[in-house]
């Protein structure tokens, strides 16, 4: 019985897709790239945070404590913007291997999916029909039944 599973695994081991063994080293990076530029930005967002109450300290009028935080607040939405343009750049990076990049990727897999879908859906539309053909089929025959018993008394 051990000889039984030790060929089974060398089988199992031969028909491995090597598509599915490079899938992962392109997801890593694509999370490696991902993560360090979320963290970079993070860092830098949280040293913002933690040097505005250091600013307005230095404010010596109401008009200055205003103009400071509209200040941040306009630098907010541009360190913001700024990283979803860099976050979206990651993710449309070609791979290096493939020469895809994850959105194309993503972008392929959602228009397969939705023509399997439209596969799925006429195959069930043809499959309601045939269930409908039966069933009246079915129906015609129970409903003949009753004339044949009729002409058979006469």
């Amino acid at each position: 019985m051990p000889k039984r599973d030790k060929i089974s695994t060398e089988e199992s081991q031969q028909s491995i897709d090597t598509e599915t063994i490079a899938q992962p080293d392109q997801s890593l990076q694509f999370l490696s790239s991902w993560n360090a530029e979320l963290i970079r930005f993070y860092a830098h967002r949280y040293q913002e945070y933690g040097m505005l109450p250091l600013r307005l300290l230095s404010c010596s009028t109401l008009a200055d404590m205003q103009r400071l935080q509209g200040e941040f607040l306009q630098q907010l939405v541009v360190d913001y913007r700024d990283e979803a343009a860099t976050l979206s750049k990651i993710a449309g990076e070609p791979d290096q291997q493939s020469g895809t990049s994850l959105a194309s990727d993503y972008a392929a897999g959602l228009q397969k999916a939705q023509r399997d879908a439209a596969v799925i859906i006429e195959e069930g539309k043809a499959q309601a029909a045939r269930i409908v053909a039966s069933a009246e089929e079915q129906a015609n025959r129970l409903t003949d039944l009753p004339e044949e018993q009729e002409k058979k008394l006469a």
